[in-house]
């Protein structure tokens, strides 16, 4: 496997444990050099996979539905909308 997309939100959960699972997660895929793709918010849950996996060193792709919107910094690979990210 070289890229996996997750889905899951952008708010951190009732309990922590959710962000700090999504953030274990991410450093196993930065660990075994997965790929991220992803809803693109950096906020939440989201985010915190996010973040994970580009501190540890691996690739992010962020899917966002909004044309214009502010990429995060150090987020590479945006793409303007969720149908135009089907070629990932």
């Amino acid at each position: 496997m070289k890229t996996l997309c997750v889905y899951c939100g952008s708010n951190p959960g009732r309990d922590p444990v959710y962000r700090q699972q999504a953030a274990a997660l991410g450093r196993e895929l930065a660990a075994r050099r997965i790929g991220l793709v992803y809803g693109g918010a950096a906020v939440g849950v989201m985010g915190a996979i996010a973040d994970a996996v580009l501190t540890a060193g691996g690739k992010v792709t962020g899917m966002y539905k909004v044309k214009g919107a502010a990429v995060p910094e150090g987020f590479e690979g945006w793409v303007a909308s969720l149908g135009s990210g089907t070629a990932i």
